[in-house]
């Protein structure tokens, strides 16, 4: 397909400013390992398994990181930077920059849930009932579209 130079943006020349281009003319499809989801990964000694959600996707290179706890922004990384020699007082600022993430390709990882946040489900909602006595939530008898708020290794928050 013909495009004028001046629709082309980036080194590469992809855009999707170009009616002629078929690339920009396909439906992009969900990529089913990205940022948001649910996975589990063993850990570089072998040893199994650790749950943690996608934090960052490189889906031209493949390559993901995962979060290592609920809560926090901190990934997972190498095992020779976790077992590292302390470092010296004067070089703790510039330490920061040689962090050693671990990268995560496809075959490396499990998806437990592919729900993510902005995702369209069929939930049931806790209902309140007019014993004060129970303490357990009662689940609602019908199911109602939500919309998926929040993902953690142990909840999906909906709305």
């Amino acid at each position: 397909a013909y495009c004028p130079s001046e629709s082309l943006i980036g080194l590469a020349g992809f855009t999707d400013d170009c009616g002629s281009d078929e690339e920009g003319a396909k439906v992009g499809t969900r990529p089913w390992i990205d940022k948001g989801v649910l996975v589990s990964y063993a850990h570089e000694n072998g040893s199994c398994c650790a749950v943690g959600i996608v934090h960052r996707a490189y889906q031209v290179l493949e390559e993901y990181t995962v979060l290592l706890r609920d809560g926090s922004k901190e990934e997972v990384k190498t095992d020779r930077w976790n077992n590292r020699k302390p470092a010296k007082r004067k070089d703790e600022n510039s330490e920061y920059h040689n962090i050693e993430f671990r990268y995560f390709k496809p075959h490396e990882l499990t998806v437990l849930s592919g729900l993510r946040p902005n995702d369209l489900v069929e939930a049931h909602f806790a209902v309140k009932t007019k014993d004060e006595t129970q303490t357990s939530l009662v689940k609602s008898r019908r199911s109602e579209p939500a919309i998926v708020v929040n993902t953690t290794t142990s909840h999906i928050a909906v709305n």
